[in-house]
Parts: structure tokens; C-alpha cells; sequence
């Protein structure tokens, strides 16, 4: 939190131990938290103590950040937090591969004056991915959470032909729904994709690394568009998360790993697989090794135009499955998961990413944050589905 766990010292000690580490050019770039402004100061003061040139993109999502340091092999900094409330703060770092970084800083007392400059880079990012790809025109709703997504995503969109509606497109602290775009928190996009009989939904977080779709019929998870992409793509091998939907095992060869941006990166790098993510976004590694939700909805899009289909239609060929989730803020993490395997311990459990309870009607998966545990189930029905969120929810206050 903000003000509380961390401060604008923390936050420039931190640049300047990364700056001395690294001692390479940085750009970097926030979302539109409040904390998010003072944060990216503070970062890049540090970075600039220690003679590290540093490129400020101002208010941008984090796959563009990642994809520019890509293309411009420079490490790259965003500043943002999410599924956390918007008083929380964090930082993703990228190396010059576009890859999430989260190695050991070793300070070398580096020190100097490095230069700053305001760059505006993001139209390139438009432009690159606009040219990428030939889509049908589509109605299509935008909902980027009050986040940098809206300043982008629609403009590209239009320039691709399409007609496009806005929601919630301006910038602000106060978020007019969660940051996580889930079904319980797209409940107004759905309403519009139906009012207006529009093609597809797309509902971004904050940051701009995830997104959930709607079309007439539901919502349709970051996890379930992937499972439409290998199936339909022809991505048959992919990296996903251990919360990640089990559709994906039915359409590809699936290599699971904890639900983290870092450890998807590192095993898609490895096994030299194209596509990898579920629960935290979808990444694309000839890409950026980032989660990028404004390269999924193109994936989508690009795969109904290709297909003759519409995306609904698409969709209604992979399984039932219904995704649930919530977020319950605890103080103290450990004891509340510790209290889930002893309460859930007549079952078949995963215990390699939190508590995963496996059952024949689903699965429950008590997943670990700094403050939070976010209960997740998958189920074949919408009410088990329910039902088993209560059950989790519930059991996580009573262990505690």
C-alpha cells in the first residue's frame, strides 16, 4: 500500500540499487493509480543517480512498455499494481528481450548523473500492430478501466475499420469497476454488448497486461480465449499457470508452472513454446515474453476475421466451463492456506502454487497474495461453480 509499505524513499533507494545493478539505459512508464505518479519520480530519480539515461512514456500500458524494450533493447520499468485495489503500488521490470525480470540486485556503488527525457513511443506500438494484422470491420465494446488502454486500444481499432464503443475510457485513479476484468466486474459491458448487438466485448485491467471478453451468449476468461487459440490457431503447445483453466489440457499439450509472470516468461524461453499465461494475462513470445491483452484481443480477432466466424460461434465449440473468483483481504496469508490444506485434506490437493482442491464437480484454488487470497474455482455449470466459491470463501473466514 502506498504510504504505508512503501514510500517515495523505498521507491528511489530501490531505482538507485537497480540502476547500480543493471547500469543500462531505462524507459518506464505507470498506469493511473495515484501512487503510481509519485512512484515512477521516485524510481527514476534513483535510476538517474546512479548515470543510468532513463525515458519517461508517461501514462502506458505495460505490454507496450515491454514490447518497447524490445524492439529498443532496453530494460523497462512500469509502475502499476495490478489485480490490487488501486491504493496498492508495485513495479514490473523487463529486460531488453521484453521479458519480466525478478533476478537478485547486486549494487556496485555506480554513480553519475544520467539524462531524462519525455518520449512518446506509443504510437509506434499502434501503428506496428495495426499493420500486423487484416481483420473484418466488427462492433466491438471497449472497457479499459479508467487505465492507459483507453487511450490506445480504441484508435487502433478504428483505424482497422471497426466501429467502436467506449466505456470507462478516461484516466483516473478511481477506477469505476475492479481492475480485474472478470464476469462478476464486466456485468455492465455485458449489458451493452447485448443492448447494442455488438460483436465483442473486451474488458481490459489497469495495467492493460489482462483482458476478459464478452460476447451475447457470457464471458469468455483470458484463460478460455487462449484455449480458442490453440484451438483454432494452431498454438497446440503452450506454458500455462497452475489456476488456469483445464480447457487448455483438452486442446494442446500444456506445460504447467506457478501462476507468475516471470515463471511463465522464463519456461516459454525455454521450451521454445509461442503462447503461455491463464490467470495473470496471455503472453506471445515472438512478441514480448509479456502479458499482453491488446495482442490476445488481436489474436481473437484476427482468428473469427481469418475463420469466417463470428467469435461467439467460436467460442461455443470448446466445453462449458464456468470461472469464478474473489478476492478476500486477509492479514495473515500463511495461516489462512495452512487452514485451507487442513480443511480440504480428504481431497486431492496441489500444493505447488497455494492450495488447489481437486474435486469431481471442479476445483477450488486458494491462491497467495501480500494481503489477499484470491479463491478461484472452475467448474461445468455456472451454479457448481458458485457453490464452490462460496465453499472456499467461506472456509477461508472460518480457518481464520
Amino acid at each position: 500500500m502506498f504510504n504505508k509499505d512503501v514510500t517515495v524513499t523505498n521507491a528511489s533507494d530501490f531505482g538507485e540499487k537497480i540502476g547500480s545493478t543493471i547500469g543500462e539505459p531505462f524507459v518506464i512508464g505507470s498506469d493511473a493509480r495515484s501512487g503510481s505518479i509519485p512512484m515512477k519520480l521516485a524510481v527514476s530519480s534513483g535510476l538517474l543517480s546512479t548515470g543510468c539515461n532513463v525515458a519517461d512514456l508517461g501514462f502506458i500500458p505495460s505490454p507496450i512498455l515491454a514490447r518497447i524494450s524490445r524492439q529498443e533493447r532496453v530494460w523497462g520499468i512500469h509502475v502499476s499494481a495490478d489485480p490490487y485495489p488501486a491504493n496498492y503500488v508495485g513495479v514490473k521490470i523487463y529486460d531488453p528481450s521484453g521479458k519480466p525480470w525478478d533476478d537478485r540486485l547486486t549494487p556496485n556503488g555506480r554513480k553519475g548523473i544520467g539524462r531524462l527525457g519525455n518520449i512518446d513511443l506509443i504510437p509506434n506500438y499502434m501503428s506496428e500492430i495495426a499493420s500486423k494484422y487484416d481483420i473484418e470491420p466488427m462492433k466491438i465494446v471497449v472497457d479499459s478501466a479508467n487505465g492507459p488502454t483507453g487511450a490506445v486500444v480504441p484508435s487502433i481499432l478504428r483505424s482497422m475499420g471497426m466501429e467502436v464503443m467506449e466505456v470507462n475510457s478516461s484516466l483516473s485513479s478511481m477506477p469505476a469497476r475492479g481492475y480485474e476484468p472478470s464476469a462478476k466486474n464486466t456485468r455492465d459491458l455485458e449489458f451493452i454488448v447485448r443492448k447494442k448487438r455488438a460483436d465483442l466485448g473486451v474488458a481490459f485491467d489497469g495495467a492493460g497486461s489482462k483482458a476478459g471478453f464478452v460476447v451475447r451468449t457470457g464471458h469468455i476468461s483470458a484463460g478460455r480465449a487462449m484455449a480458442l487459440l490453440m484451438k483454432f490457431n494452431g498454438f497446440d503447445r503452450a506454458v500455462a499457470d497452475f489456476g488456469a483453466t483445464s480447457l487448455l489440457d483438452l486442446v494442446g499439450v500444456v506445460d504447467r508452472v506457478p501462476s507468475s509472470e516471470v515463471k511463465v516468461a522464463e519456461r516459454l524461453h525455454s521450451r521454445g513454446f509461442e503462447i503461455g499465461g491463464g490467470t495473470m494475462g496471455i503472453a506471445f513470445s515472438e512478441w514480448s515474453y509479456a502479458p499482453d491483452a491488446i495482442m490476445l484481443l488481436m489474436e481473437l480477432l484476427s482468428t473469427a476475421s481469418r475463420r469466417g466466424e463470428t467469435i461467439e460461434a467460436l467460442n461455443s465449440q470448446l466445453p462449458d466451463n464456468y470461472e469464478m473468483s474473489e478476492t478476500i483481504g486477509i492479514s495473515n496469508v500463511d495461516s489462512a492456506l495452512n487452514g485451507a490444506e487442513i480443511g480440504f485434506s480428504d481431497y486431492e490437493l496441489d500444493l505447488r502454487d497455494g492450495v488447489k482442491v481437486i474435486r469431481e464437480e471442479g476445483w477450488i484454488w486458494f491462491k497467495p497474495m501480500k494481503d489477499f487470497v484470491r479463491v478461484s474455482t472452475e467448474a461445468e455449470s455456472k451454479g457448481i461453480a458458485k457453490d464452490l466459491l462460496d465453499e472456499g470463501i467461506k472456509s477461508i473466514k472460518h480457518f481464520l
